[in-house]
């Protein structure tokens, strides 16, 4: 299989949201939804969810399946690049909690902690900065499956999927969830946030030159509903920041802007991204327990402002330093003996 050039803007978007992710998990904020500009935002750094299913949508959706070999070599690589760090990370994190803060008894030796952490690799992992590892499993599991049919589809046929799970969601929030009423109907294809992962592919196919400044106006008149609403009526205005359809159209624009408008021509620059992005996944994963146990300690001001600053950069750069020491020792090192063992070698 021949190695594709890399695009620097989708690593850019992996560096930006990965800023955003941390800036969401710290504690104190010098804003809140309390005021429009706060609202607005925490509309911006929560985009960053949203953008990093639409880029998984973006590349397995457009993964091509011929055969079984194409099967193998799917699956194989997300055991790889996924899995295995997921794995180790969860490991990590659990002899952590288990040894310094004591979550558990530790009295119990091996069989506590393989029980301690396989809870937390099924479900208590939810409950942390961990929780979008439950979708996208799922999500790429499925997806050589999905991007089948999709790739079968003429783009007519795309734009009405999408409109109607646009119309399922108006339903799903709106017009229920945020008038109290439950929604009971299910089994929907794109209903939660499998709907973001599909927009990366529906924007791959069907946003062009001559329609993203439609998508553009879509975006901020979704960006501004989304703030008002979560501003004014937060109490009535459900998964404001999380796949409600307004929230979802300004970041499918945000996206859109990001992939098509953002020129980057100096190689010292690109050469960052990439370097950043190559460990954007680990530090997702690390950056929770870093902000949780390490930032407190050496972040100390009465500032809420600088407190904030302060604490988004050590959490970036420290969480950075254990992805490039795990990485380096552990997982660049597995990860290469078994491509070369199970034939996942890409040609230069």
């Amino acid at each position: 299989m021949q190695k594709t050039k890399r695009n620097v803007n989708y690593d850019l978007m992996r560096v930006i949201c990965m800023l955003f992710v941390v800036a969401i998990h710290v504690t104190q904020t010098p804003f809140s939804e309390s005021t429009f500009w706060g609202s607005a935002v925490l509309v911006l750094l929560f985009s960053c969810n949203n953008i990093f299913f639409m880029l998984s949508g973006r590349f397995n959706l457009n993964y091509t399946i011929r055969n079984k070999e194409d099967y193998r070599r799917y699956y194989l690589k997300k055991l790889l690049t996924i899995l295995f760090p997921y794995l180790f990370v969860t490991c990590l994190r659990s002899a952590f909690k288990m040894y310094v803060f004591k979550t558990a008894d530790v009295s119990g030796g091996l069989l506590v902690y393989l029980k301690y952490t396989y809870e937390g690799l099924m479900s208590a992992n939810s409950s942390n900065h961990l929780w979008f590892m439950y979708p996208l499993l799922g999500m790429l599991l499925g997806a050589p499956f999905l991007a089948k049919l999709l790739q079968r589809l003429t783009d007519w046929e795309l734009n009405l999927l999408f409109a109607l799970g646009i119309f399922w969601n108006v339903m799903q929030v709106y017009l229920t969830a945020n008038l109290g009423i439950g929604f009971s109907y299910s089994g929907w294809l794109l209903s939660g946030w499998i709907f973001s992962f599909f927009a990366g592919y529906y924007i791959h196919r069907n946003v062009n030159q001559d329609n993203k400044k439609k998508w553009y106006l879509w975006g901020i008149a979704g960006f501004f509903i989304t703030a008002l609403g979560q501003w004014l009526i937060p109490a009535h205005f459900h998964y404001a920041t999380d796949y409600s359809a307004a929230f979802l159209l300004f970041t499918m624009a945000f996206y859109i802007f990001m992939e098509r408008e953002i020129v980057i021509q100096n190689e010292v620059i690109k050469r960052t991204i990439f370097f950043l992005a190559r460990y954007s996944f680990l530090i997702y994963m690390l950056h929770g327990t870093v902000l949780s146990s390490v930032t407190p300690r050496i972040i100390i001001t009465s500032s809420v402002k600088w407190n904030f600053i302060g604490s988004v950069i050590a959490a970036f750069v420290i969480s950075l330093l254990l992805a490039i020491l795990i990485d380096t020792c552990i997982l660049h090192p597995l990860q290469t003996v078994l491509k070369r063992k199970w034939g996942l070698e890409e040609q230069a």
